[in-house]
């Protein structure tokens, strides 16, 4: 808690929240690009089966 008081002081809750909206818009991209590969392989695995 006091580093994340400390930040907040530092560069105000304005950009903090911002950083934390950038962040979890980025590990969400990159859950999704991970799905996305992960169905590519299935469909790809399937489709050399039949």
């Amino acid at each position: 808690a006091y580093n994340l008081k400390r930040v907040i002081n530092i560069i105000g809750t304005e950009k903090l929240t911002e950083y934390f909206k950038a962040r979890i818009l980025l590990l969400f991209l990159s859950i999704t690009e991970n799905k996305q590969k992960w169905v590519q392989n299935v469909i790809l695995s399937c489709s050399s089966v039949a």
